[in-house]
């Protein structure tokens, strides 16, 4: 059960400081056009993020369209 626990831990640590910083980092250099046409949902699940993770995406965004559009979807 400890191992289970351990693997879960650093599976949850590398989705939040690696995939999901990745992420945002991708969304970020869309451009504004092809943001607005960004099927979120299916983006994200490609990459392995939930969708209760959104807001943690929206964090590590610094694109101001990105960030809207996140906040949308949480919404």
């Amino acid at each position: 059960m400890a191992v289970n626990n351990q693997e879960v831990r650093e599976a949850t640590s590398f989705l939040f400081q690696v995939v999901i910083p990745d992420f945002a980092i991708w969304m970020d250099m869309l451009s504004n056009q092809q943001l607005k046409k960004l099927p979120l949902t299916e983006a994200i699940h490609r990459k392995g993020i939930n969708c209760r993770h959104l807001g943690r995406v929206r964090h590590s965004s610094k694109n101001e369209v990105a960030r809207r559009i996140l906040l949308t979807e949480v919404t």
